[in-house]
């Protein structure tokens, strides 16, 4: 179990390499700009999403890991409890006053963010842990996913907002380890991913009391939703 864990760990770790060197350059550089900052980032998780699908196949070869088969959106509620949690969020309205360059520098920031985090955390770290036991692999690698979160601290973010962050995104972890599980696909997590970075980007990513309110219902429909999918795991 422990030869396990600091796998997955050391993993976690070369995960977190990526978006702290793209921190540090832009910290470094002085860049101000959004667009260049989002661009910067775009590249290193890329790459990041390269060196995943390297390893992640690496393993796929050695072991039964969790492959790409067709959802069964029954068992999985069609996503109707993800896609209400995220369409609530538009409350807040919408960031429309940019120019286009910055929008698709974030869509191909968001995306690389979904692929990569997504292949690390459910397709290589969740089947290195599903050995010791399912929902043992589902809470320990959101935890591990959470406290990645942290390092956004390096890029300047409030603390309050991080720690925010690390709170959502272990409830974030925990129904996408669930999902990728049922599903036996970490596509559907990798979608989940980039649509919520997306979103949260465009309605405004600032804490006020209406984003925590939003928040806080989001986190209590995501786990309503896990204790649905908990029991579909336990059957």
């Amino acid at each position: 179990m422990i030869k396990s864990l600091l796998k997955s760990f050391a993993f976690a770790v070369l995960m977190v390499v990526f978006p702290v060197v793209a921190s540090v350059i832009i910290q470094v550089r002085g860049i101000t700009d959004d667009t260049i900052g989002y661009g910067i980032q775009a590249v290193f998780f890329a790459i990041a999403a390269l060196v995943g699908l390297f390893i992640y196949r690496k393993l796929n070869k050695k072991k039964d890991v969790i492959r790409d088969q067709a959802v069964n959106k029954r068992q999985l509620l069609w996503f109707i409890p993800i896609i209400i949690a995220e369409l609530i969020v538009f409350i807040s309205g919408i960031n429309v006053g940019e120019q286009l360059l910055y929008y698709f520098m974030l869509l191909l920031f968001t995306v690389f963010v979904g692929i990569s985090e997504e292949l690390f955390f459910r397709g290589i770290i969740l089947n290195i842990l599903k050995s010791k036991g399912i929902k043992y692999a589902i809470v320990v690698s959101s935890i591990l996913f959470s406290i990645l979160h942290l390092t956004n601290l390096a890029g300047g973010v409030d603390i309050k907002y991080a720690i925010l962050q690390v709170i959502f995104s272990f409830i974030f972890g925990f129904v996408a380890a669930q999902i990728t599980i049922i599903s036996q696909s970490i596509l559907p997590a990798m979608i989940w991913h980039f649509a919520h970075d997306f979103i949260s980007f465009v309605t405004g990513n600032e804490l006020n009391t209406t984003t925590t309110i939003i928040l806080v219902v989001q986190c209590s429909i995501l786990v309503l939703y896990s204790l649905y999918l908990n029991k579909k795991i336990s059957n």
